[in-house]
């Protein structure tokens, strides 16, 4: 198995049109790689949910140095950081994403501020592609902590972090003070 990228630092860019600042990733690979395993869909492709620009960016495959994102998700180029705080959700959008999570196929971000998972059958390579499934809310224009009514199996309340392992998608939904498992189904 190859070499896997490990993020070990970030610096400060300046956008030369606008003036903002940004966080540019740094990866080095190192030794780390032979003491763990890595599944090999993570040598391939490298997901950062970047929360305060509401997207989450894409490496395939990972860089071995400084390097532009490939794809983005959430916003409609890498440019643009709109919260869409206001008005229907979609599946093109998120709100402050904390985590983001990748296994054979099947990326799951957690989009924290509208109360949700969103899950993507066919993450892009390049570009940018909408969610396929939501989790937590009835569809993907909805929004809000446990959809603006009482906790359910189903609600969600803040979701920060989550992990897919084995089929089932485990998620720390903080709001609610609770961790939930979701199995997907066959």
């Amino acid at each position: 198995m190859g070499a896997s990228p490990i993020v070990n630092s970030t610096r400060r860019i300046r956008c030369p049109s606008c003036g903002s600042e940004r966080l540019q990733l740094r990866t080095e690979r190192d030794h780390i790689d032979r003491l763990y395993q890595t599944p090999s869909d993570m040598v391939r492709r490298l997901f950062v949910a970047d929360a305060g620009d509401h997207r989450v960016l894409g490496w395939t495959p990972p860089p071995e140095g400084d390097a532009d994102a490939d794809f983005v998700l959430g916003q409609k180029d890498f440019t643009s950081d709109y919260e869409f705080s206001y008005g229907a959700q979609s599946a093109a959008k998120l709100r402050f994403p904390y985590g983001a999570s990748y296994e054979d196929g099947l990326l799951a971000v957690a989009d924290t501020a509208n109360g949700r998972v969103l899950l993507y059958e066919r993450p892009p390579e390049h570009g940018t592609v909408d969610a396929d499934q939501v989790l937590g809310q009835a569809d993907f224009g909805a929004s809000g902590d446990n959809a603006w009514k009482a906790v359910t199996p189903e609600s969600l309340c803040w979701p920060y972090g989550l992990h897919l392992h084995r089929g089932r998608l485990a998620i720390a939904d903080s709001g609610n003070n609770r961790a939930t498992i979701w199995s997907r189904e066959a």
